[in-house]
């Protein structure tokens, strides 16, 4: 007779009979044991024992049921929302056999930090954010997420936008918000309420036909759970960038026109010249001709000026617009001519090419000339 033992010395089987209530034992031929879905709780020494003619003979089964980490995240909330200066604690435990390998990552980032059942952390603003744990063995391994989110109060930036229409600016100022839970947002200002319009978004504020007669600050207010902030913004802004025209005012004599956009009085315009060689087509390296002129007031935000250009050679002008906020990007490049009967879509390339072949034609011609005449006068003298 043949009979199975499990680690409790309960009998399973006896000969082709199951005798445990269990469904999981199946005996398919005397001497052979199956197990069904095994798990953890199956492990230990199973015995096998052949009572034969008064004797009896016994094996012994040590079976070991190896199972992939299952994992009970402590706290188990799917979002965990702190305060800056908390400390917290994160678990990690994880039921498998072998005993897992846990570590901790942060967000996508693939290099660890931290091993253990267990992470600590001290919040602050930047600990907010995704953290996994992942628990690995020879089975498999299980992955676990923990979410925070950081409760601080509003940080503010504002930053500015122009548009230039001509002679008037309107201007977009933006108020940028961070903060958990979301703030609410308004503005205050004085000196230009008639000229705000309406905005769906309150962290745009968009001021029209902005006049230098109105600047002040403007102050962007946020508010959350958390607390209070507020920031304070000058209305600044350097000028346009210039548009020039040109007119001949004369012989050889350009008038050049500029005119730049600002909400500040008193800008400055910079004028740099340099010449371009007319035959070679070479520009001088630098702009060692600099002028600076100051704006004069053509009507509400807008400035022009006017200077003469004596052109003997053709030159290049630049102009750059600038106040005490800075200088406005530069202007288009424009080139003056001192021979207007030349079209101005001829490049002065063109013209060093002309007058080369000219003076190249000529020479030839003259040394041509030159040799027939030496051979006729040698020719005459052997006749005589």
């Amino acid at each position: 007779m043949i009979l199975f033992y499990d680690v409790t010395e309960r009998v399973l089987t006896v000969g082709s009979q199951i005798i445990s209530d269990s469904k999981r034992y199946v005996v398919q031929e005397v001497g052979e044991l199956y197990i069904l879905a095994v798990n953890r709780q199956d492990s230990g020494l199973y015995t096998c024992q052949v009572d034969y003619e008064g004797k009896t003979w016994k094996k012994y089964y040590n079976l070991e049921v190896f199972t992939q980490p299952v994992l009970q995240l402590l706290p188990e909330q799917s979002v965990l929302v702190y305060k800056i200066g908390e400390s917290v604690i994160l678990r990690c435990a994880a039921e498998s056999w072998p005993n897992p390998v846990i570590f901790w990552y942060r967000d996508n980032i693939s290099e660890p930090i931290g091993q253990g059942l267990s992470l600590k952390l001290i919040i602050d603003k930047w600990s907010d954010g995704a953290y996994r744990c992942e628990a690995s063995n020879q089975v498999g391994n299980a992955v676990g997420v923990f979410k925070i989110k950081v409760k601080y109060k509003p940080e503010l930036k504002i930053e500015q936008e122009a548009t230039v229409n001509y002679c008037s600016i309107e201007m977009k100022l933006y108020c940028h918000v961070e903060s958990y839970p979301p703030a609410e947002l308004w503005w205050s200002h004085n000196g230009f309420a008639d000229n705000i319009l309406n905005q769906t978004n309150p962290s745009i504020l968009h001021i029209k036909y902005l006049e230098s007669t109105k600047l002040t600050t403007v102050t962007c207010h946020a508010r959350n759970e958390m607390g209070y902030s507020e920031t304070t913004h000058v209305i600044t802004g350097t000028p346009s960038v210039p548009v020039l025209t040109t007119q001949m005012s004369g012989p050889d004599t350009y008038t050049l026109t500029g005119r730049t956009v600002t909400i500040h009085k008193l800008p400055m315009f910079k004028l740099q010249a340099r010449t371009i060689n007319k035959y070679y087509d070479v520009r001088d390296m630098d702009w060692s001709n600099t002028t600076t002129i100051a704006g004069i007031q053509l009507r509400d935000n807008c400035f022009y000026f006017s200077y003469d250009f004596l052109v003997q050679d053709p030159i290049e002008v630049l102009v750059t617009a600038f106040n005490k906020y800075g200088a406005s990007p530069p202007s288009p490049l424009i080139t003056l001519y001192a021979d207007t009967r030349l079209p101005k879509q001829l490049s002065s390339g063109c013209v060093s090419f002309f007058y080369n072949n000219i003076y190249t034609n000529l020479s030839i011609y003259l040394v041509f000339h030159i040799y027939i005449i030496s051979h006729l006068l040698s020719f005459n003298k052997f006749i005589i």
